[in-house]
């Protein structure tokens, strides 16, 4: 943990968080793009809607797949306006998004009425949801919220710092909000870091540059895995669209079978070790011994099971302590 904080920090000493594929120009290329995406990054849309919602979606898409970067899985708003309660994600999710990174923990409203501010989990929520039409019918596209916004607690070129705390104070919220992600309070945290700090450089350069590595620090500390929104959509996706059926249970033996897509991200299957006053003694997958790895989650131990593409069929039992 000690060697990532350090690959961390000297990762953001050297300057420019795209290292040295970044353009000489301000002209970015497919090869650009598609670079960045090999690293793992998303590269997508960020549109202005100040013309209208479909007026502006059109024009700003037009304008990204003619420069050729192509399609993308995730978006979000430069600047998000009123549009509706669906109206948004129905239009977003016409071009294909299948994530909206748009609700994002800024402005006022956060404020309460002693002067204190809330931070966390403001749909009540830490994971993913679906959008719903005002039908009541699912939409293709899933919000997740943005927890981590760094204009709310640190200056920006145009202002912000919502809040008025200083640098130190700003990586200790995010930091909680970490900690308390990995440590019980389970959830996806989304966050937003400018690059306007960097590239206008400022007074507001170097507490940028301290926020964004300490909030790095903060999930490398506890191995909170960093991903881009594409790779976070195809989990969300391939874990929702999973699921269980032929559940029977006899006694002190079980048998269930998993169904998933050909999904790119892994996805495991937990089993409680102990049950009651039984303890998990046999797990086998498609007829075969599993000597699967335990996971503790609070105060649970797991048996984890990763689980192949199509269908899996789980024998476990237990027997009496």
């Amino acid at each position: 943990v000690r060697r990532a904080v350090r690959r961390i920090r000297n990762w953001a000493e050297q300057g420019t968080p795209l290292g040295e594929i970044l353009p000489q120009s301000e002209v970015v290329t497919p090869y650009h793009a598609d670079a960045w995406r090999a690293r793992g990054h998303e590269f997508a849309l960020h549109p202005y809607v100040e013309e209208g919602l479909e007026a502006g979606w059109a024009r700003y898409w037009e304008q990204f797949t003619g420069l050729g970067f192509g399609a993308f899985d995730t978006t979000r708003t430069h600047r998000v306006l009123w549009h509706g309660w669906a109206e948004t994600a129905r239009v977003q999710a016409g071009y294909g998004v299948g994530m909206n990174l748009d609700y994002y923990h800024v402005g006022p409203t956060f404020q309460r009425a002693d002067g204190s501010w809330a931070f966390g989990y403001f749909t009540g929520s830490g994971l993913p949801m679906r959008f719903v039409n005002d039908d009541g019918r699912l939409l293709s596209i899933w919000q997740q919220t943005t927890q981590l916004v760094d204009e709310q607690l640190i200056a920006m070129p145009w202002g912000a710092n919502f809040t008025g705390v200083d640098t130190a104070e700003a990586i200790e919220i995010a930091g909680h909000l970490v900690r308390m992600a990995a440590g019980g309070a389970y959830a996806a945290l989304g966050g937003q870091f400018h690059v306007d700090p960097f590239a206008v450089p400022g007074p507001w350069t170097e507490p940028a540059g301290a926020y964004l590595v300490g909030v790095l620090a903060a999930c490398a500390e506890r191995n909170v895995p960093i991903w881009s929104g594409a790779a976070w959509h195809d989990f969300a996706r391939a874990r929702a669209e999973g699921g269980f059926d032929r559940i029977e249970w006899q006694a002190e033996f079980g048998t269930l079978q998993v169904e998933i897509g050909a999904q790119t991200e892994e996805l495991v299957l937990m089993l409680p070790l102990q049950c009651g006053t039984r303890r998990l003694a046999q797990l086998q997958v498609n007829g075969k011994e599993n000597r699967a790895a335990t996971r503790q989650v609070g105060a649970t131990l797991y048996s984890v099971v990763v689980l192949e593409p199509g269908a899996s069929l789980i024998d476990a039992r237990y027997h009496t302590a």
